[in-house]
């Protein structure tokens, strides 16, 4: 385990708790025979009792994961469970790259074995990239022939319950005649970024993207704010979807590849590339960043450290404040009917209850599944897909992130179906809609736009407060607020109808102040034959 060299100018921050704890807890990080020094000691800490050094740590993962090879590519999976690289130790008497991959059990990291006799060959496989939900695996292969369009194509495989998959080739727009590796793909499975040295970009290695669109990766376009004349390679795209780590040879370095860190407005556009750093730059090669889905920790090989194995190996370490990505939860949603049957490109929409401002994230699922990384603790969630009933629910995770799989469950639309617009409440006394009812009446548009040959009754209801015919007044203008809501959205004012039931059809006790929330509702029937 070692510090970085005392000589090197670096910022100083502290390193945290939880950032102790997690390696204790995950990684049996150097041998029994090595006497702890400094580094080590700041495992022995009490909370908030870490202060500002002069010298960023870097832990040097054992000899479950380094060998006396090269070892580097790493990566560990959003549930912190998985743990891949690239080495190019000997396999089958014979040394090449080629893929490892360790599991967390009993609290560690076992010792790393050969991926897949499907994956690794005599060609060279490595750069390693796992799906956000851990069901794909994308890497890159050079120097086969059979299957190979060019010098180094990019493959995947999908996991399954006796292992990977055997591989498949991208094939084009993804790869072409020349060299096309380091895929990483954003958490929503729609962006594929990866290095390429083909025509249309700068020079040498340049970073590009696809988008998949109908279940089809479109031509890969060059990321312009990015690419240099020089290299551009080993792009990450983090969790948040927004953050993307690459090495450039062609910015301001401190040596030949540093790494770089770039955001992605709300518009699609990068920012400019800035340095991580000194320290964790220096005058030799930075390659393939790989960071932990919170955003704080990455991983990276070196060759500088005295302790090295042999050859390159691979450490991690905090990322300083100002380059660190959002802390993400990853939620797998299945999308299903009653019998259990996949639903094809249904939308989701999702977002956080503290977010009650922002636009709604918007996933278009494919093969009953999506995966979506969110911020935040509470969740709403709705599903839309035609000919089926929209489905709206609540869901939590841990405040710390985490990964969590969600089923969702949609009935077929029948005759006079009632749906319970649960987030449409109101205030005593008050008929108008707030950011969280409206939310849940946009995606109610989604539907009755989805689904042209429906009508509409919105109803409203009241509690028991005040007089019973100002009751119904106020329950009519409830109705019509979500009915005006609709049109706004596009569905034709034809299709919808208002009614409302003041104090009549109470669904909880007006006797506590959580039943007559309860009952200052709005439901919606829907027909297929306008209501008279």
């Amino acid at each position: 385990m070692a510090c970085k060299p005392s000589n090197s100018q670096i910022h100083e921050y502290t390193l945290g708790f939880v950032f102790v704890v997690f390696l204790a807890n995950i990684f049996p990080l150097y041998s029994k025979n090595t006497t702890p020094h400094i580094c080590v000691e700041f495992f022995y800490v009490e909370k908030n009792s870490l202060k500002d050094t002069d010298s960023t740590i870097f832990i040097h993962l054992n000899q479950n994961i380094n060998s006396p090879w090269d070892d580097y590519d790493p990566m560990i999976s959003a549930d912190s469970s998985t743990f891949v690289f690239t080495s190019t130790r000997m396999l089958k008497n014979k040394k090449n790259e080629n893929i490892y991959i360790s599991t967390l059990n009993n609290g560690s990291f076992d010792s790393a074995k050969s991926i897949s006799k499907y994956i690794n060959t005599p060609a060279n496989e490595g750069s390693p990239f796992l799906s956000y939900d851990g069901k794909t695996l994308y890497f890159s292969s050079c120097g086969g022939k059979k299957n190979n369009l060019g010098l180094c194509d990019i493959f995947y495989c999908e996991l399954t319950e006796k292992g990977f998959s055997r591989p498949k080739n991208m094939g084009r727009p993804i790869c072409t005649e020349y060299w096309d590796a380091h895929p990483s793909v954003s958490p929503d499975g729609c962006f594929m970024y990866f290095s390429s040295s083909r025509h249309g970009g700068k020079g040498g290695k340049d970073i590009w993207v696809s988008e998949k669109k109908n279940g089809i990766w479109i031509t890969p376009q060059p990321i312009s704010e990015i690419n240099t004349p020089m290299d551009e390679v080993s792009p990450f795209i983090h969790a948040d979807g927004k953050t993307l780590y690459f090495s450039s040879s062609g910015h301001n370095t401190y040596g030949r590849l540093d790494f770089f860190m770039t955001k992605k407005d709300s518009n699609g556009k990068w920012s400019t590339p800035q340095n991580l750093g000194n320290e964790i730059n220096n005058e030799n090669e930075q390659y393939s960043l790989r960071v932990d889905r919170s955003g704080r920790y990455g991983f990276f090989a070196t060759d500088s450290f005295p302790d090295s194995y042999g050859g390159l190996d691979i450490y991690m370490f905090a990322l300083p404040d100002d380059v660190i990505a959002k802390n993400m939860n990853i939620i797998s949603i299945a999308i299903k009917t009653i019998e259990n049957t996949p639903i094809y490109n249904a939308q989701i929409y999702i977002r956080a209850d503290d977010e009650k401002n922002e636009d709604p994230v918007v996933n278009i699922t494919e093969k009953g599944l999506s995966v979506i990384a969110i911020s935040g603790v509470k969740y709403k969630i709705s599903a839309v897909s035609k000919g089926f009933l929209p489905h709206f629910s609540a869901i939590s995770t841990n405040e710390n992130g985490g990964n969590v799989s969600y089923d969702i469950i949609l009935e077929k639309i029948t005759e006079n179906a009632v749906i319970d617009m649960s987030d449409v409440h109101f205030a005593t006394d008050v008929y108008s809609l707030d950011s969280v009812s409206a939310l849940q009446v946009k995606n109610m548009a989604v539907f009755l736009l989805e689904n042209e040959d429906l009508y509409a009754e919105i109803s409203g209801h009241t509690d028991n407060t005040g007089d019973k015919e100002y009751n119904a007044i106020l329950s009519e203008k409830r109705a019509n607020s979500v009915a005006d809501a609709l049109v706004s959205y596009g569905v034709e004012k034809e299709r919808i109808s208002t009614r409302g039931y003041g104090d009549t059809i109470p669904i909880s006790s007006n006797n506590t102040d959580d039943g007559k929330s309860k009952n200052r509702r709005t439901e919606i029937r829907v027909f297929h034959q306008k209501s008279n």
